[in-house]
């Protein structure tokens, strides 16, 4: 069963006189204001086709957006989480958990956190500027803009680990599609994870290696292969799920394809493939390899447009991440639909909320319950996102691989 808030809540806990603490409690006040913001995220844990009055209870949309704000805050993985939520009171408290509540586990925190969408996020980053262009906070006269690689959440690009995920991938999506094409497919999946194993030894010589990445080269084809034929057949059934299925394994069957060409270029025939033609992800298509400070990122490359307080106004993907991505303006389906996307949002709207906390215990005090439902009539926001589009050409000098 959920709800947005609890309708019972908790016998409370107290709170220390710590400025973390004081943080966190400007922060509550914020997040106490943006009812809006919890109905979207009792959407996005609970289906429209789904009873929210019927189970057991669970987290309300109220908590799990609280749970994420922490979560951003301290930086951990979801097992540290857990910990800290069973052992600070203060965490408990601004998590809503009361005295006799037990701490939701590691498992109920990751089921939770990831079902928040990234259009979610957005609308807590466009509410949140709001507020401080209302407040006076934020005016937007004088704006800082700089650009800085996000990374996403791969792995690093072995070839070896990349032909290991394209035929895991292409044998899930064709145990899928087996119940509607009757051909036989291929079984080769343990024998690749021979190969791909065998490939992370210390000492192979050079023979051995060419060998191993051969029989790994040719099983990734014949899955490929399959995969083609498999939505080439289901092009012609009359069902919505065939033809959705024939798109992803056509998909996934043409990014496989592109880390074969370019493992075979690189290890069997000893070219050097250039960064920009380079597939480090069968999951995230759209990384980039970029380098800042002689390190190597594999992520985007962002414009971000931040106000005098430290908040970010705007945010924009430059171009030569292969998708487009802006803040507050709303983002592109494709692209909000990533996880990259959603990390990246997430670190925005923390920072806009740590700013516009910071500020509220300089310049207003965040009343219980304000109005935040305010159309954005001030030109600001808008000017500083036509001034981070337009300064994207100007910061896309940045080193690449």
């Amino acid at each position: 069963m959920r709800s947005t808030h609890r309708i019972q809540p908790s016998l409370p806990i107290g709170q220390i006189p710590h400025k973390h603490a004081l943080q966190l409690r400007l922060i509550a006040q914020i997040l106490d204001g943006l009812p809006q913001l919890e109905e979207q995220v009792l959407a996005d844990l609970v289906p429209a086709q789904v009873r929210r009055d019927v189970g057991r209870d669970g987290l309300s949309a109220q908590q799990v957006l609280r749970v994420l704000v922490l979560y951003l805050l301290l930086k951990v993985d979801f097992e540290q989480l857990e910990f800290h939520l069973a052992d600070s009171l203060t965490y408990r408290a601004f998590c809503l958990l009361g005295v006799g509540d037990s701490p939701p586990k590691r498992a109920c925190l990751q089921h939770n956190i990831s079902r928040v969408r990234p259009q979610t996020l957005q609308a807590l980053h466009r509410i949140l500027v709001e507020q401080a262009v209302q407040r006076g906070v934020e005016s937007g006269h004088a704006v800082r803009i700089d650009t800085t690689p996000v990374a996403a959440p791969i792995r690093a690009p072995l070839d070896s680990a990349l032909l290991g995920d394209a035929v895991r991938v292409l044998c899930r999506l064709l145990k899928r599609a087996q119940k509607l094409v009757p051909m036989s497919m291929p079984s080769h999946h343990r024998r690749v994870g021979y190969r791909t194993k065998a490939l992370r030894a210390e000492k192979l010589d050079e023979d051995e290696r060419a060998a191993l990445y051969f029989d790994l080269l040719q099983d990734t084809k014949r899955y490929v292969e399959a995969a083609f034929l498999a939505a080439d057949f289901l092009d012609g059934v009359d069902d919505e799920k065939a033809f959705t299925l024939a798109i992803h394994l056509r998909a996934q069957a043409e990014a496989a394809l592109c880390i074969v060409d370019q493992t075979e270029r690189r290890v069997l025939h000893g070219q050097k493939v250039p960064a920009t033609a380079k597939r480090v992800s069968m999951f995230e298509a759209h990384a980039d390899m970029l380098c800042k400070r002689n390190q190597i990122c594999f992520g985007h490359k962002v414009c971000l447009a931040f106000g005098k307080t430290g908040g970010v106004l705007a945010a924009e993907m430059c171009a030569e991440t292969r998708r487009t991505l802006r803040l507050p303006l709303p983002p592109s389906s494709r692209a909000s639909t990533t996880r990259t996307a959603y990390r990246t949002m997430s670190r925005w709207t923390l920072a806009s909320l740590r700013a516009t906390t910071s500020a509220t215990s300089r310049h207003w005090v965040c009343s219980a319950s304000p109005s935040l439902a305010v159309a954005a009539s001030t030109d600001t926001v808008p000017a500083a996102v036509a001034a981070c589009s337009a300064s994207c050409t100007a910061f896309s000098s940045v080193p690449r691989v």
